[in-house]
This record gives C-alpha cells, structure tokens and sequence, in this order.
C-alpha cells in the first residue's frame, strides 16, 4: 500500500512540476480523487461512527469541484468494499451519515461554518486550499509544493483525535504533521 501512495505522489509531482496541472484540471481532480479514496484506506472510525459492517463508506464533497465528478468514477474501481458512496452536498445541507468529507470552498467564514457543523460528527475533513490545515480541515492538499519537500499534504492532528479518528503511521510518515497548542 505504501508503494501505491508514494506513486500516486510521484504523479502529482510530475504534474505540478511540469505545469500540467494548470493546463489539466481534469487530471489534478483526477490525482485528488484517488488520493482521497486512498486515504480512506488508512483511517480508523471510532465505534459506531465509521460504516456499520457491510455499509459503504459514505464520501460527501461540500461545493462545486470536479473532485465530484473523479471521486464517482474513481470509488467504482476502489478496493474498498463496499464500494465508497459519493454524494454532492450544499453547504447548508446536514451532513449525518457522512464519514468523509471534501470540502471545496475558499471563504474562511463559510469554511468555518461547515466545520463547525462537521465537529459534531467524526467526520475526516479534506480540503485543497492554502491555510486549510491551521484552519482546522483534518487533511489539506498543498498546492504550490517546493520541490524539496516530500510532503504534498499537511494533516492537522490534533483535529483528528478531536474527532477521535485514527489514521495510519505509515500515511502519516508521507505528511507534513500540524498540531495545535
């Protein structure tokens, strides 16, 4: 499994450091879904709020994005089974039965809005957007990556045990780590 993640990063490397990824948007969508639904793969819901035995887990993304469109197509081929369900979402709307959530806006007010909705829930945040991860999303894609980092997203850890959500050492050993107070 960790040879797939460190590929899938070697994808987005080559992606973002060639421009492509300004070009393709498509193909950036394309690298979140997969990392997302690869993702799933590695954290760990407390009793009774993951997927009940047998349940998919439940993906929502919060927003217009084209994640929606690559995490639809991307969950049928996941090894997860059940095979995730994937469902668009408002920001208004309730988020019950959710486990994983991406979330899409940039506007801090609206941003805190939805978080402050998901604490209610261990719900696994994600976003894409610069400051997501000290803004308290659980898991934030990083955008514009020096080169000589290893770490193409930050996960903010205190705001995964708030949740009481596990993720594995082996994604987290791939992650540039954010912990609060």
């Amino acid at each position: 499994m960790m040879k797939t993640v460190a590929a899938i990063l070697m994808v987005a490397v080559l992606l973002i450091g060639s421009g492509y990824a300004q070009q393709d948007e498509q193909a950036v969508a394309a690298y979140k879904a997969a990392l997302l639904i690869k993702l799933v793969e590695y954290v760990s819901w407390p009793e009774g709020q993951g997927p009940a035995d047998g349940e998919p887990i439940v993906i929502s993304v919060v927003g217009d994005s084209k994640v929606y469109d690559e995490l639809a197509k991307i969950a049928n081929f996941s090894a997860l089974e059940p095979k995730p369900k994937v469902q668009h979402l408002a920001e208004d709307d309730e988020y019950t039965g959710t486990h994983v959530m991406f979330i899409t806006t940039d506007d801090e007010a609206t941003l805190a809005t939805i978080l402050g909705k998901a604490a209610s829930e261990s719900i696994l945040t994600i976003g894409d957007a610069e400051g997501f991860g000290e803004a308290g999303v659980m898991v934030n894609f990083i955008r514009d990556v020096d080169a000589k980092k290893k770490e193409k997203f930050e996960v903010n850890l205190t705001k995964v045990k708030d949740a009481s959500l596990k993720i594995s050492s082996k994604f987290l050993k791939l992650a540039h780590i954010i912990e609060e107070g």
